[in-house]
Formats: C-alpha cells, sequence, structure tokens
C-alpha cells in the first residue's frame, strides 16, 4: 500500500492555530495517523496551539512565510511553500488547507495516483467564464502558454485537497509560484498604489492560487484526477450526510464560509482561539454541528 502524508499548510496566526489544532485532532481521530503541520512565519516563536499540537505526539514543521510578496499580501502562497519545504518520506503527499475536518477513515489504496497525476476535489466555480474574468484569465493564459481554449476543452474545476506524489513536489511548487506572479494580484503597475493593491487583491483574486495550479497542471503535462471528498459548509445548517464508509459519503468537511451555525472568521485574536471556539452549542445533526462537535472534542484533547 503506498504511504500518504496528510499536509495541512498554516501561518503563525491565532486564527490558523486553532485550525491547525483542530485537523490534527480530527485526523487522528478519524484516520488514525498524525499530520504534518506546516506553519509558515517570519522567524518569530510559534504560538501556543502549535506546542500543544507537538506536546499530544504532533509534528510540527517550520518554513518562511510567502503571503507578503511585491506589496501584496496573498496568504495563499504558502501552499506553494509547504511543498518547498516539505521534509517527508511518504510516496504521496495530501495537501489540505487547515480549515478541513474528517468525517471517516480513508482508504488510501483507492486514491494512489499512477503517472504524472495530482487530484483536485471538485467545485463549482472554478470555471474559464471570459465574461467574469474580463479577458484577464486570457492574458494569463498567453503570459503562461498555455491557450485559453485548453482550459475550456480540459477543465479542471477543484481545489484541495490534492495528492500530490512526492517526486512532482518541487516541480510543481516551482512552477505554481512563477505562475501566480502572472496574476494581476501580483502585478502592482504603472499607476496602482501597494496600499490600493493591498485592498483588492485578498477579494478580488481569491481563486489565483487555484487557477495558477490548474496552469501549472497544464505547463508540466500532469493529468488532473477529480475527487469529491469534501462537502462545503455553504449550506451549514442543512443535515450532513450519515456515519459509514459508503464511499458515495462524504469523507472531510471544508469549513471555507461563513454560516450562522459557525463563522470560523470570529475567532481571530487569542480569545477567540483559545477559549470561544471551543465553547460552542453542541452538535445538532447539521454540518456546522459536525464541526462544533469536533471543537469540543479536541478542547477536551488538547486542555484536558
Amino acid at each position: 500500500m503506498p504511504s500518504v502524508a496528510v499536509v495541512a499548510s498554516t501561518e503563525n496566526t491565532h486564527y490558523q492555530m486553532w485550525q491547525a489544532m483542530l485537523f490534527h485532532f480530527s485526523c487522528v481521530k478519524h484516520l488514525a495517523q498524525v499530520p504534518i503541520i506546516v506553519v509558515h512565519h517570519n522567524g518569530e516563536p510559534l504560538l501556543r496551539g502549535f506546542e500543544l499540537i507537538a506536546d499530544r505526539g504532533g509534528c510540527i514543521q517550520t518554513a518562511p512565510n510567502y503571503r507578503a510578496h511585491r506589496g501584496v499580501s496573498y496568504p495563499p502562497r504558502n501552499m506553494a511553500g509547504s511543498l518547498r519545504h516539505l521534509q517527508a518520506q511518504a510516496d504521496f503527499i495530501f495537501l489540505c488547507d487547515p480549515d478541513m475536518i474528517f468525517l471517516r477513515p480513508l482508504a488510501w489504496e483507492k486514491y494512489a495516483l499512477r503517472g504524472n497525476r495530482i487530484s483536485f476535489d471538485e467545485v463549482s466555480y472554478l470555471i474559464p467564464d471570459k465574461a467574469k474574468f474580463g479577458g484577464r484569465l486570457e492574458t494569463i493564459c498567453q503570459r503562461a502558454g498555455i491557450s485559453l481554449q485548453t482550459l475550456f476543452d480540459q477543465p479542471v474545476s477543484g481545489g484541495v485537497p490534492h495528492m500530490i506524489p512526492s517526486r512532482l513536489r518541487q516541480a510543481i511548487s516551482q512552477d505554481w509560484f512563477e505562475v501566480m506572479d502572472f496574476f494581476p494580484t501580483f502585478d502592482r503597475g504603472q499607476d496602482s498604489s501597494p496600499a490600493k493593491k493591498l485592498r483588492e487583491a485578498p477579494r478580488s483574486y481569491w481563486t489565483t492560487s487555484m487557477w495558477a495550479l490548474v496552469l501549472t497542471l497544464h505547463r508540466l503535462h500532469l493529468e488532473p484526477v477529480k475527487t469529491r471528498h469534501c462537502i462545503l459548509n455553504y449550506d451549514g445548517e442543512s443535515p450532513r450526510p450519515p456515519p459509514g464508509s459508503n464511499a458515495a459519503r462524504p469523507s472531510m468537511i471544508h469549513y471555507c464560509y461563513s454560516t450562522p451555525g459557525f463563522d470560523k472568521r470570529r475567532y481571530r485574536d487569542a480569545t477567540g482561539a483559545e477559549r470561544e471556539v471551543y465553547n460552542l452549542p453542541p452538535d445538532d445533526g447539521s454540518i456546522s454541528g459536525a464541526i462544533r462537535a469536533q471543537l469540543r472534542e479536541a478542547r477536551d484533547y488538547y486542555y484536558r
């Protein structure tokens, strides 16, 4: 059976600290596997939560912070940075955002990829729409040396988690960085101040890193594999699928949206990250309820 390193790319902030703690707990509980938490920082001491992960037998690795680039603050650049600095002997890297939890075990043998394949988890919004992108995507494709028609002919509407063969991670990381520089997010231009770009970039181009990886896929002649690991918390108050090992059922929740039942963006400071996020209402059978339930369990796991 192939060996797989489960990896979460994080930053040394209170906001991502509690997410990393929850990710570690959830992975240990549901996969019976210790993930690697790659923490990007600027040389400052790691926050206490990362020490708690290590105290519970977790694996913490550190890397430089890549979010600041050409006057723009864009945290998703750290995903490519995690691939660059990761230390792992596994055959495959299962690369995740920290705002994910697991619902059931994963049969890694089903997801081992042959040849030059990497996986993308299905999303509905990564579509090469000329009207939506106002011609920008076509210009970016030209700079990247990829025809826009290629994106229509070979659509890859997917995001994290990615299964990546370890032997490809350095090449993917390097090209991923290069392609992100083709996007306006990192092009200050002649008439745009750095301050203006700092305000505009994160909201206007939040899919930059995702599109960049799609272009890297084509530039490196890799083959995409579509997976359906995740349900999103877009409708967080909806009942979640019943538990079980049925392959058709989701194995993860990606809580990337703010919903009434759970809003991750409320827990950015020390008080929110160390106290409030662990004292939420109990599980009510919803998607949001599953997140709250694991947070309550994680509280006992770390602070018992």
